[in-house]
């Protein structure tokens, strides 16, 4: 086995504290039981003020946003939670993913996935910021 691959299944071993922020219950409660399923520590909130308080209020590891939501924009608390802490691991979510929310989230040093998305596009973007800043 490559270190690559140790490493890869070392990380999806380990629990990560995460948080979705996604107005759409039926499709927060799938990805936190795609999540749970890899032994993740999950939370979800529904309405972005909720998201929003709950990032700004515990620690998480991984935040996941969705960008098109009632009150909060993902984007803007992406970025407030970005000034807060410039090393937050947050991974933007959108049925929109156009060039215009693509370089913002470069701007914000985020990556977004396209709904609709795969487990497996979901567990290598969560590989990929978690491994960001290792080292």
């Amino acid at each position: 086995m490559c270190i690559a691959q140790q490493s890869h299944e070392r990380r999806t071993e380990a629990s990560v504290r995460v948080l979705i922020v996604e107005d759409d219950e039926t499709f927060c409660a799938f990805l936190m039981q795609i999540l749970e399923g890899q032994g993740h520590e999950v939370v979800c909130a529904t309405d972005s003020l909720d998201g929003y308080q709950k990032a700004w209020s515990y620690s998480y590891e991984l935040i996941i946003l969705d960008v098109r939501m009632p009150g909060l924009l993902g984007t803007e608390i992406a970025a407030a939670l970005k000034q807060k802490n410039p090393s937050a691991k947050i991974i933007l979510i959108s049925a929109f993913a156009d060039a215009v929310l693509r370089e913002a989230a470069s701007n914000l040093g985020t990556p977004v996935l396209s709904k609709p998305f795969s487990p497996a596009e979901l567990f290598q973007a969560i590989d990929n910021t978690m491994s960001e800043h290792e080292g």
